[in-house]
């Protein structure tokens, strides 16, 4: 028993002792997979090794055991998404059937605020919305491609990774699934797009042109405020690849940055099919078309329809085109010559669009861009009687009338040697004609050289180049243009001159134009884009205008230094400056859509002069797209009595009054220096030509939120947003004085006088370059005014988001988009403008008749 017993101990110690053994060794496995986990959870906290381990996973599983991808499920009836990764920079992959195809998803950060569509991280919105088919991985093959997303958030962006890539680029995150999405998305994703991304279009071939110089130039002008463009051709283009983009811009003379575009080949039915009320794509878009009406709905959120001429002419067109029409900001025009004509031919569609308060784009004139003569060329003395035509080499509609100019310069040739046989000096009188092949059009070419031999001394180059081209400006005196000659303008206006590149590089030189008087040659001569010009050239009407013309130019010279000014004021700087003016806030132009939709289509109507003591005041020297909803919105928070006073320049007359076309009873008026605004406000005539007794200051930069600013006219002598406690401008104000800019300001006319009758000349004169609203608001206090207070301020308009008024809801808001940092106009902004007071149809006619009674009263 004894032994059995400590046999029996002894085994059950043995157990005891293997059950420890085993129980010290689970513990001991237990914590060593916590400690694992741990370091593992650690190590994937970097966004190398993580992107390394992710990339080793997936090399594990063999290709044969990877899950085939199902067929995508029907469009879901909401939203769903997809997290990725959670923390402070969580991305998530949004399912949106109903904005965007069934197979399309956005990445979104945490913040709806934040939406890739946004600020710098448009480009993402953008490249994936237009591949339609990118998405935070891709489907490729049997195995993943990865998505990687800059963890220092400056640089977005993104590129397909293959499931063998040894690890991830440095600073770079990435986010993977064990499964695929829900639906799988196809192969291959677009390379990186750099922010912002637009883009430009074209359904014609890509060669070398006046509108291909155009569309480049377009692309050119947004290279330079550094957007990234995609140029989008459809397949059938002959141009569709991004080496011959970069051949036919240097052909045309346009320096495009190669790192700054890419050539995008597209079906444009598939953007014809696309929804009018679709996310845009890009940030800017431009369509180029011969046609009146689009063919493509806008992909922008600034649309503009570059419109070469209305070719279709009186062709009816479809509701759909009209659609396509409505959802565009502008349609801009080569020349007021296509703008006419525009304006006859789409007159039925804009009043479609006008009966069903439809947003109607506005029309603007931007010259095509001339590149200038920068060599030195002497523009003073005597030059040989040259004259020189230039334009492609072909026949027909739109066609250079070479045969015509050689029987001009016949008659001209005669006159010449008629004249010089007294003194029996030999004519040196010579045609250049100037201008590229063009295929299929050879016989013609062969017949003017003919002709011209048979003349004699007309110089035929056919594709010259550049340094021949150059010579043979620099020593010409006339310049000549015969396109339309022998056609009647009202039968078919497509065929004559719609502008006149040519001509106009020939004037940069020295030349005097002498050209046809049809078209918009008219406009060359008149030089309708600057006020009060003296006309620089002739314009003729038959072949003996042309020769008596330019004898007398060779006879008693011409002023070439007009005509050189007048192809400086077209150059491609100032196409450029134009372009960039047009849609400079774009990133904004989301804040403006409710109020496109809202207002845009409305037709308003202002208290006449006589009508009120009230006036509200604009000085705008720009053309942007925004202006009219801008003014209109403004206008809808103020009382009926009130009138509107515009004061422009000579360049931008035309546009403001074709973008305000839909206000009634506007006072227009033009000033003849744009450079000295401030010195205008602190001028007594300027206060006096208003004729009011309260004026509230307003820019394109200003806009009003809500009604309210009326009652600050009858409260305060003079109010603005409060400038920021750190500006510099207190520096040089006593500490009375805390408001304010007077960018968006209400102003007593009394007031005003009475700083200027005291200081307008002594101080004004000693210190010429102080800005007005600080010279009134330092003032203001010793001809007995009081100053507004900040927190009076803060509620009537912020600049700046204020220190001390963190959370002010004011009546009005000012330069909000340039005054702060991205994150805070998008924060600050859209907290503001989402609760913007629009009145609606019955605030609307109310208003309309309150102003006609205003008016009527009279």
């Amino acid at each position: 028993m004894t032994s059995g017993s400590s046999s029996s101990s002894s085994s059950s110690s043995s157990v005891r002792h293997h059950h420890r053994t085993h129980a010290a060794a689970a513990t001991t496995i237990l914590a060593a997979a916590v400690l694992v986990l741990v370091l593992l959870f650690r190590w994937s906290s970097s966004p190398t090794t993580a992107a390394a381990a992710a990339v080793v996973v997936e090399k594990k599983e063999p290709a044969a055991a990877a899950v085939t991808p199902p067929p995508p499920p029907p469009p879901p009836e909401k939203d769903e998404e997809v997290v990725f990764a959670e923390g402070q920079d969580h991305l998530r992959l949004a399912f949106r059937p109903r904005v965007l195809p069934a197979t399309t998803w956005v990445l979104q950060t945490k913040e709806i605020e934040k939406r890739w569509a946004i600020s710098q991280e448009e480009a993402f919105a953008a490249c994936l919305e237009r591949a339609k088919k990118c998405a935070g991985m891709c489907w490729h093959g049997a195995d993943w491609t990865f998505f990687y997303a800059r963890a220092d958030d400056k640089t977005p962006g993104y590129e397909r990774i293959p499931p063998d890539h040894p690890q991830a680029s440095p600073g770079w995150k990435c986010y993977t699934r064990s499964s695929p999405p829900q639906a799988p998305l196809p192969k291959g994703c677009p390379t990186t797009c750099r922010a912002p991304c637009s883009a430009v279009a074209t359904p014609y071939h890509l060669v070398p042109g006046g509108g291909e110089k155009y569309l480049l130039s377009v692309v050119r002008a947004l290279q330079t405020i550094d957007h990234f463009v995609d140029v989008l051709v459809t397949p059938e283009n002959k141009c569709g690849t991004k080496r011959c983009v970069e051949h036919a811009a240097k052909v045309l003379g346009v320096e495009l940055r190669a790192d700054g575009f890419q050539v995008c080949v597209d079906p444009f039915s598939k953007f014809a099919a696309a929804k009018l009320d679709a996310d845009p794509q890009y940030l800017t878009f431009f369509l180029l078309g011969n046609d009146k009406l689009p063919s493509i709905p806008a992909l922008g959120q600034i649309s503009v329809y570059m419109n070469q001429f209305p070719f279709d002419g009186a062709k009816r067109v479809s509701r759909k085109a009209v659609a396509h029409l409505s959802t565009y900001d502008a349609v801009v025009f080569n020349s007021l010559y296509s703008l006419g004509w525009w304006d006859t031919f789409a007159a039925k569609s804009m009043s479609a669009l006008a009966k069903t308060r439809t947003p109607r784009p506005i029309r603007h004139v931007v010259y095509p861009p001339v590149d200038l003569m920068v060599d030195s060329v002497d523009l003073n003395s005597p030059r040989p009687p040259h004259v020189v035509l230039i334009g492609r080499f072909f026949d027909g509609r739109q066609g250079k009338r070479h045969l015509a100019a050689i029987d001009a310069f016949e008659l001209l040739k005669q006159q010449q040697q008629q004249r010089l046989a007294t003194t029996r000096t030999p004519s040196s009188i010579k045609l250049f004609l100037v201008g590229a092949r063009v295929p299929k059009f050879d016989g013609y070419l062969e017949k003017v050289r003919r002709r011209a031999a048979n003349v004699g001394d007309v110089i035929v180059l056919a594709d010259a180049s550049n340094r021949q081209l150059k010579s043979i400006l620099s020593n010409s005196s006339v310049v000549w243009s015969l396109t339309g000659f022998g056609r009647i303008e009202a039968e078919d206006p497509a065929d004559a001159e719609h502008y006149g590149i040519g001509v106009v590089e020939a004037m940069s030189a020295g030349a005097i134009p002498v050209l046809l008087d049809k078209g918009g040659l008219r406009e060359i001569v008149q030089r309708t884009n600057v006020d009060d010009a003296k006309p620089v050239g002739y314009l003729c009407r038959t072949l003996s205008d042309f020769a008596r013309s330019t004898r007398d130019v060779f006879e008693n010279g011409g002023d070439r230094l007009a005509a050189r000014a007048h192809a400086e004021s077209v150059s491609s700087d100032r196409f450029s400056r134009e372009y960039q003016d047009l849609v400079h806030r774009g990133h904004m132009a989301r804040f403006w859509q409710r109020l496109r939709r809202t207002i845009a289509g409305r037709t308003l109507r202002v208290a006449s002069r006589r009508a009120s003591n009230l006036a509200a005041v604009m000085v705008e020297f720009g053309a942007d797209v925004t202006i009219p909803l801008v003014v209109k919105s403004n206008l809808l928070m103020l009382p009926c009595e009130w009138r509107l006073h515009v004061f422009h320049s000579a360049a931008n007359r035309g546009f403001m009054e074709r973008a305000l076309v839909d206000i009634k009873d506007v006072r227009f008026t033009t000033l003849e220096k744009t450079d000295a605004v401030n010195s205008l406000f602190k001028t007594a005539g300027f206060w006096h030509l208003l004729e009011a007794e309260h004026v509230l200051v307003f820019s394109r930069e200003s806009l009003l939120l809500r009604p309210g600013a009326h009652d600050f006219s009858s409260t305060h002598a003079y109010i603005g947003a409060p400038w920021h406690p750190d500006s510099s401008i207190y520096e040089r104000l006593s500490r009375n004085v805390t408001v304010g800019d007077g960018g968006l300001s209400v102003r007593s006319t009394r007031a005003m006088l009475a700083v200027l009758a005291k200081y307008g000349n002594d101080w004004v004169k000693a210190h010429p370059e102080e800005h007005e609203d600080v010279f009134f608001a330092r003032h203001l206090p010793s001809v007995g005014y009081r100053p507004a207070t900040v927190d009076e301020a803060a509620a009537f308009a912020i600049q700046v988001p204020h220190p001390d008024h963190p959370r002010a809801k004011p009546v009005g808001i000012h330069q909000v988009w340039r005054a702060t940092t991205p994150r805070q106009a998008l924060l600050y902004l859209w907290t503001l403008i989402k609760n913007i007071d629009i009145p609606d149809d019955r605030g609307l006619a109310d208003r309309h008749a309150c102003a006609s009674r205003s008016s009527s009263s009279l």
